[in-house]
Formats: C-alpha cells, sequence, structure tokens
C-alpha cells in the first residue's frame, strides 16, 4: 500500500468523519481510523478490513457502544456530501432500495421479510439517496431509510393505499432529507427514483404529505394521463415548450434534464400556478407569439451589441429613416441640458415643426431605450399665420428666427441655439420617446465590489478552483469582470488598487465581502474593552491588533480564538463562546467541536454579560434557512467564523486607507438604516455584509446563462454585481439599505451599534 493512498484514505475519513460530535473526542478518531481502514480494504467484514486483532476489538466496541448512533454517523456521512455537492450547479441523487440478509432461524431478532414471501428470507430493507456529479463522479451518501417489513400476505391493493401506508413513506422520506441537507446551497438536487419507488405516488409534488418537488425527473404519463395527480396537459399548449411535444407522444418517456429541465419547470410551474394547460394554442395566438419572439430576440441583440449614448446614434437614424424631408440634428453628449436630438420637418400645409427628442435608459435593464415608433409631433404654440415659410433667418419683431424657433430661443441665424433657452422656447413640443415614470432615476453607486472570501491556511493552488477567494467587480457601462486570487493579501491589494482608482474618478463604489461584520450583542462589553468608541469598533480595533494574516495565508486566528475565550469564560467555566479547530490546534481554551466544550447558550461571560449564540440578522436568515452557521464557530463544514476573524481586519485595513478613509463608510454601523445610505456624488466606498446564499436565485439564473461558469464562486460574485447594478437602475437598491418594517427600535440599535446587518436580507 503506497503512502499517497493512506494519505488520500486518511484526507477522505477526516472529511466525512472528522466533524462528528460523539460525546468524546476518542470516538471520533477512532471512527476516522476505522474509515481509513475500510478505505484502504473495502472488505466488507470485520474481520476483512481490520488486520490485528486488537485493532477488531475495538471496532467491535466501538460498534457496540450505545453512544455511537446510527444517526450521527449518517448525518457526518450526509454532512461532507453535500459539502461536496456545493460545488456543482446541481447534482444527480440516485434513490434506490436494496435488502439485507441476515441470519435468524429462530427469528428472535427485529428483522422482517425480505424477498419472496415463498422465500422466507429474513432481514431489513434499505433506501438510500446517493449523490453523484453532473460527470458522474460518486460524491456521497445524502440519506439512508431502514426498515423491517411486517410480515403478512402480498396485498393487491396496494395502488389505492395511502403513501403513508405504504413502502413508498420510505422514498420520500429519503428524498425530503435530502433535499433538506441541500437546503441553502447553490445546489439543485435531480432525483432519479428507481421504479420499486412507486413512479406515480413519489413526483407528485403535495399528494399526501410529500412536500414539494424541488426538480424530480418524472415519467411523461403522471403528467398525460387523468390518473396522475400533478396534472392533464394538452402538447400543443401554449405553457409547452415545443422540444416537450415530441416526447409527449410517448407516455413511456423520461424527460432530458440536461436539455429539458428548464422546460419542465416552466410546465410544472404553470401547472401548480392552477393556469390552463388542456386547452389547445390558436393559429392566431401562435402567430402572435411568433412575431413577439423575433422582436424579443432583436432587441435582446441591440441591448447587448449597444451601450449608453450609442443609443442616440440608433435613435438619429430611425427618425431619418421616418423624417427622409426633414432634418435631425443631434445635441446629447456632454453639457446637453434638454435635448438629445432634433428634429426640423414640415407639414402639408408647409408649416414647419420642431420636435425634441430625449433618449432615456429603461430603468429596468441598463442600456435599454425604449422608443416610440414615430415621436408624438406639436406645432409651435404662437398663432399659424406667424411661423416661417422657408429658410430665411431672422424676420423682425414679432416673426419668428430661422426654421421657426421663437426669436426668444435664435436672434440671429448664424447664433448657436442654447440648449437651455431652446427648453423653454419650444414649450409643449418637449416630448420623450417611451420615457418611463422612474426611468433615468438616480443609482446610488457607480460600481459594484462583491468579494467571495476564505479562511484557508495555504494559498490554494494556481488553476482557479472553488472554496477560495473569488473578487466580482462590475463598473457601470462596462462588462463584469470576476478574478480568482490564491491569497486573502493578493485579493485585498488588487481590490484596493481598483477602488483607490475608481475614487480618483470621483465614482461611488460598493464593496461586500461574505462574511460578518461584527459580533451578537454584549461582545465588546463582555471582553472589557474600553468604551471609547462604539461597540462595532473596539471589536474592530482588538481583532485588527491581534490578528496576523500573512502573505501566504498563515494566519493566528486559532490562538486569538483561545486568547479571546480566555478573556470571556469565567472561572468556573473549562471554555468560551468560540468553538471548532483542527484536533492540532485545540488549547485548553478552545476545543475541537461544541460538545467536547460542553457549550451551551446564551454564554455566560466572565463580567456577567450574557452572549447569545445568533445576532439578530443571523437568528432572522435561519428563519428560512436553518443550515446558517454561527459566528462562534470556527471549523468544520459550513463553519462562518474563521472568515470573520482574519476577514474584519481586511475590512478596516481598506475602510481606514489613508487615501480613501475620507469618504469611506460601512453599513449600517456609520450610515445607520436608511434608502440613502451615501452621497448623491463621489467619491465615495461604502462596506456592507453580504451573504450570496440569499441570492440563490439570482446565482441559478447566472449559472444558466453563463455556461461557461463551472465554478459556484465566481457564479456568486458575478451574479451579486450584476443584481445590484440591475436594481439600482432599476431605483430599487436603496430598500435593501432601510430598516425592515418590523424591526423594533432596540434591535435596531443592536444592529447599529454592534452586531451589524445582512445586506439583501429582508
Amino acid at each position: 500500500m503506497s503512502d499517497d493512498s493512506r494519505a488520500v484514505a486518511r484526507n477522505w475519513a477526516y472529511e466525512e468523519f472528522g466533524h462528528v460530535e460523539l460525546g468524546d473526542a476518542r470516538r471520533t478518531m477512532r471512527l476516522v481510523r476505522m474509515a481509513t481502514a475500510a478505505a484502504l480494504r473495502p472488505g466488507g467484514t470485520v474481520l476483512e478490513v481490520f488486520l490485528s486483532s486488537a485493532e477488531r476489538q475495538a471496532a467491535y466496541d466501538f460498534l457496540a457502544n450505545p453512544d455511537v448512533r446510527q444517526e450521527d454517523l449518517l448525518t457526518a456521512m450526509a454532512i461532507a456530501t453535500a459539502s461536496r455537492c456545493e460545488s456543482h450547479p446541481f447534482v444527480f441523487v440516485a434513490v434506490d432500495g436494496t435488502s439485507l440478509t441476515l441470519t435468524d432461524r429462530a427469528r428472535t431478532m427485529d428483522f422482517g421479510a425480505i424477498g419472496s414471501t415463498a422465500n422466507g428470507a429474513s432481514g431489513v430493507k434499505v433506501v438510500h439517496a446517493y449523490a453523484v456529479s453532473p460527470a458522474g463522479v460518486p460524491l456521497g451518501i445524502l440519506d439512508q431509510q431502514w426498515w423491517s417489513r411486517t410480515r403478512q400476505k402480498k396485498r393487491n391493493d396496494c395502488h389505492d393505499c395511502p403513501v403513508q401506508e405504504k413502502e413508498t413513506r420510505y422514498w420520500l422520506s429519503a428524498i425530503a432529507a435530502s433535499t433538506g441537507r441541500l437546503a441553502g446551497l447553490q445546489t439543485s438536487a435531480w432525483f432519479q427514483v428507481d421504479g420499486e419507488g412507486d413512479r406515480y405516488a413519489t413526483p407528485v409534488r403535495v399528494q399526501e404529505g410529500a412536500g414539494p418537488d424541488y426538480g424530480h425527473i418524472v415519467a411523461v404519463s403522471p403528467i398525460r394521463e387523468p390518473s396522475g395527480t400533478i396534472g392533464v396537459v394538452e402538447a400543443d399548449n401554449e405553457h409547452v415548450d415545443a422540444r416537450l411535444r415530441a416526447t409527449m407522444r410517448n407516455p413511456s418517456r423520461m424527460w432530458a434534464i440536461d436539455a429539458l429541465g428548464a422546460a419542465v419547470e416552466a410546465l410544472i410551474d404553470a401547472i401548480e400556478a392552477g393556469k390552463d394547460t388542456h386547452t389547445p394554442e390558436p393559429e392566431v395566438q401562435k402567430a402572435e407569439g411568433f412575431f413577439e419572439a423575433i422582436r424579443q430576440a432583436a432587441w435582446q441583440h441591440i441591448k447587448q451589441k449597444y451601450e449608453g449614448a450609442e443609443f442616440e446614434h440608433l435613435v438619429r437614424r430611425l427618425l431619418e429613416c421616418i423624417y427622409k424631408d426633414g432634418r435631425v440634428e443631434h445635441w446629447g453628449g456632454a453639457g446637453e441640458k434638454g435635448a438629445d436630438l432634433i428634429v426640423f420637418t414640415r407639414d402639408p400645409l408647409g408649416i414647419e415643426y420642431k420636435i425634441t427628442v430625449q433618449v432615456k435608459l429603461e430603468g429596468a435593464a441598463r442600456g435599454a431605450a425604449r422608443v416610440s415608433p414615430e415621436p408624438r409631433r406639436r406645432r409651435s404654440s404662437g398663432p399659424r399665420g406667424a411661423a416661417a415659410r422657408g429658410s430665411g433667418g431672422h424676420r423682425g419683431p414679432g416673426g419668428t428666427g430661422r426654421r421657426g424657433v421663437p426669436r426668444a430661443t435664435c436672434t440671429t441665424s448664424s447664433r448657436a441655439v442654447d440648449r437651455s433657452e431652446l427648453q423653454r422656447g419650444l414649450g409643449n413640443e418637449h416630448v420623450a420617446l417611451g420615457l418611463d415614470p422612474g426611468a433615468g432615476a438616480m443609482t446610488l453607486f457607480d460600481a459594484y465590489f462583491f468579494v467571495d472570501w476564505s479562511a484557508s491556511s495555504a494559498p490554494t493552488r494556481r488553476k482557479p478552483k472553488k472554496d477560495a477567494v473569488w473578487l466580482g467587480e462590475l463598473v457601470r457601462g462596462a462588462p463584469p469582470a470576476e478574478r480568482y486570487h490564491r491569497t486573502r493579501s493578493a485579493c485585498m491589494d488588487d481590490l484596493l488598487r481598483r477602488v483607490r482608482a475608481l475614487a480618483a474618478d470621483r465614482l461611488r463604489v460598493l464593496v461586500g465581502f461574505d462574511f460578518a461584520y461584527g459580533y451578537p450583542r454584549g461582545f465588546a462589553d463582555a471582553l472589557g474593552l474600553p468604551s471609547n468608541a462604539a461597540p462595532w469598533a473596539r471589536t474592530w480595533d482588538v481583532l485588527a491588533s491581534k490578528i496576523t494574516d500573512g502573505a501566504n495565508n498563515g494566519s493566528n486566528r486559532w490562538r486569538v480564538a483561545s486568547e479571546l475565550n480566555r478573556a470571556l469564560m469565567p472561572a468556573a467555566s473549562p471554555v468560551g463562546p468560540f468553538w471548532g479547530c483542527p484536533p492540532g490546534a485545540a488549547t485548553a481554551t478552545l476545543k475541537a467541536s461544541k460538545r467536547e466544550g460542553k457549550l451551551a447558550f446564551p454564554f455566560l461571560s466572565r463580567s456577567g454579560r450574557p452572549l447569545p449564540e445568533w445576532r439578530h440578522a443571523e437568528a432572522r436568515a435561519r428563519s428560512k434557512n436553518p443550515s446558517v452557521q454561527s459566528t462562534w464557530k470556527l471549523f468544520t463544514s459550513g463553519s462562518v467564523g474563521s472568515q470573520a476573524l482574519v476577514g474584519i481586519p481586511r475590512v478596516a485595513q481598506i475602510r481606514h486607507d489613508a487615501v480613501l478613509a475620507p469618504f469611506s463608510k460601512v453599513w449600517p454601523f456609520e450610515t445607520g438604516f436608511g434608502p440613502a445610505p451615501g452621497p448623491a456624488t463621489g467619491p465615495f466606498v461604502l462596506h456592507a455584509e453580504v451573504w450570496p446564499v440569499l441570492f440563490g436565485t439570482e446565482v441559478a439564473a447566472q449559472i444558466a446563462a453563463d455556461r461557461e461558469l463551472d465554478i459556484l464562486d465566481q457564479a456568486q460574485v458575478r451574479a451579486l454585481c450584476a443584481w445590484a447594478e440591475r436594481t439600482d437602475a432599476a431605483g430599487e437598491l436603496g430598500r435593501f439599505f432601510d430598516r425592515p418594517a418590523d424591526l423594533p427600535d432596540p434591535v435596531v440599535q443592536d444592529c447599529v451599534e454592534e452586531e451589524g446587518w445582512i445586506f439583501g436580507l429582508p
């Protein structure tokens, strides 16, 4: 057996079981050693896996120990599997059943019947949910269901029985448990269920308490047949994607998720929403839909090809085609005060008109100018006879100037017309094309940066990977950019350089990191920090003074956490609120697991101040996503505490940078809650805590739109930048900085003074 094989086996065993809590760290280490041996020698029995008698006896003792529960081992495997799933946009989850034959001639054990009734074999039934990557790489077990069958005669009416009385419930439980373990992760589960799992009951989303369907592959027949409870669908219905129609002709077909997943989801959503899915679409409506699709495709192409002021030139060309006998002048650009374009034209009687056109960007999409097919025309408010009928210049008192502009706006034929004068002189001739009431609203920011952070203890590999540091950047009017950094220092150097450059251009910049910017209320006072500043600022200062984070990602976070625990814990307590670390980093005051330290919350600190386990924002997020982790947890799957320990000093570094400090703020600590966290003009830099997990829909859409995005971290920062810019352009970003309506005043005070809040959390 090579050393490499042993190292791979040990690493896998530790990843799989190193975080399980069995009441004693020695049991956890025994489990890791047993798993390592099983990986090296997968023989199937204790005698085949363990070579020495001591190892075998230790294995027997472990398996017989009442403190070692099967549920804990399954949970550990499921957590590790879910962690591996997170790097994929979706995973296949194969749900299949099997039987374990166990000898019990006296029938004294709690075994049930397996196989045929005539066979009389005993054992247990098992259903497992096994995750597989899109490339077919096994990722691990997400759930297992065990049960013993009751010995009874075979029934012929099972199809009509409620789900609770059928073995289908175990399959549904495996699906529900797997879905729950993936909740909060940026990955979708496509369940592939063996035929034994009941092809009719399993796909139904709200059938007999089965729960919602999260994207299961379903047979065509339950969709089409009246016996199926999902709904009856006519192939020619408007809600049926054309690519699905061919498959619907064969009831035994299964829809291929790689190509048809989005179409299937859209159809199921239409059924669930109660839309008419059984009436064929009229031919006239099909034709209208065809032309609408062409229009939308053309418009999408225009938006992708042209940006900002370029639309003015497009509109000018459009107007020149409409008014072939007139003249169109471009007045837009720097210094423009009232109109982008002026159209000079005449009606059939020869009366001259001037039409001013203002091209505005649509609020919901950057660079989308909506233009009416023909501008609305209104003639001058002066008497009809006073209009010029030629191209002459100044006509004297009471007349009109060149091209019919009232004298107040043009005193001589050679004088350049002032835009402000033109706007006043034309009065109600000044119209806009496709101008929405909210279009052109003032944005809060000109550039957006979001960082997917990592607390890795060493530089990550050269090839971009997941679970590393990614910096996303989007400057308004420029394409998005994501940069992979092997170290935190490299990322901060890059970010500081870019923000300084944008600030020099007097732009307003939003910067967000994905870790907590504060700790639960009372933390600063419990540490006994001098009350010379707000609690959050005192915490930032102490972390900045204690944490060292080297150029190669080497940090002292375990030692600092141990020191903070020592300062917080009362004399009679062996632990502090921070917990979780590799076994080799554990100290007398920092334990490897929560159970090992017998840690309970609220934690009564040395000062007598109780410290809650969750910040207000985290408690709110947990109500919708129970997988949210506490800031106190520093290690193992899902932990976020280490990122905050090494991250807060980094944010403080850029906040207090000598160049940026005069116009930088941290939300909501320095701004409070409100829809306008910064000035209307730059330079300005705002720092805000942001969690990508709150933007799962946006990230999934980004992955679907950008097929080259195969790294979740990169997709997250790109999606966050795109969402922020799009929402800002629509004038909606401010509400995410505002105070949630149901947040009481004491909670607001805690958030502003010490805990902070999560940007985007409703």
